[in-house]
């Protein structure tokens, strides 16, 4: 069985859209004006929020999120676990006019190179999660970022001294059913990471014709002998961030 069940799919007409939400939501009193076409989406919230509240930097509310602001950028810290989620988020911004999408996030390394707060900036996602079939076909089974933003937020790093790698990620479903087998075949074909977003981030916005990156810190390392696990180590929390003062600095503007 393929999925979704009806294989053309993808090229079908959505019958509740992002825009008839949008209207509904506005019906109700809710917010729905994105005050930037930019974002940063972050899966680390007490990382991100503990680090912008500090800085003082203040939020407001649209449809369901909550947004802190800044001068070129919004961030949304409320991002869930997996592509179903994040994909309904991304096309609820892109509906209030985001254009410009950079995604932080952790990932477990399959390259037995990496270590715990390790900084890979993805190039490339591998499609094993669900929901990028039901917007693009199945024979592409890798979907790259927007080249052009991945060049700016490459030179951002550079810029500011951040050691990062360029790499490629494996985005699954279901992160209890990581096998040996796998692991060791896409660690052989020279994929970086897993992740459980990037590859239907990477779909939708191809599809609704806007620009996304993702950057991943290391919080856990798989190989074939034991899974190790770094998801509280000081360094992973350090590097991300690291990571948050650069983009809201840099890609965000400041407050």
């Amino acid at each position: 069985m393929s999925i979704p069940i009806d294989p053309n799919k993808w090229q079908m007409t959505s019958h509740v859209t992002p825009k008839a939400f949008k209207e509904y939501a506005k019906k109700k009193g809710l917010n729905t004006k994105l005050e930037s076409k930019n974002a940063i989406f972050s899966w680390a919230k007490s990382y991100t929020e503990e680090w912008l509240t500090l800085q003082n930097i203040k939020s407001y509310h649209v449809l369901n999120y909550k947004v802190f602001k800044l001068s070129d950028c919004g961030v949304n810290t409320r991002m869930g676990m997996g592509a179903p989620a994040a994909g309904v988020i991304l096309e609820d911004f892109i509906e209030m006019g985001l254009e410009n999408l950079v995604c932080i996030g952790i990932a477990g390394a399959l390259d037995p190179k990496l270590k715990a707060g390790d900084v890979i900036l993805c190039g490339e996602a591998l499609r094993d999660e669900g929901t990028s079939y039901h917007y693009l076909p199945p024979e592409e089974k890798i979907i790259s970022a927007d080249v052009q933003l991945l060049g700016c937020i490459e030179a951002l790093l550079k810029n500011n001294s951040i050691d990062y790698k360029i790499g490629k990620t494996w985005t699954t479903d279901a992160p209890y059913r990581e096998t040996k087998n796998e692991i060791v075949k896409y660690k052989d074909q020279g994929i970086h990471t897993v992740d459980m977003e990037a590859s239907a981030l990477f779909s939708i916005a191809k599809v609704r014709k806007i620009r996304a990156v993702s950057i991943f810190i290391v919080s856990d390392v798989l190989n074939v002998e034991e899974w190790q696990p770094h998801f509280h180590h000081k360094i992973v929390k350090q590097k991300y961030q690291e990571l948050i003062q650069v983009l809201v600095k840099n890609f965000g503007g400041g407050s």
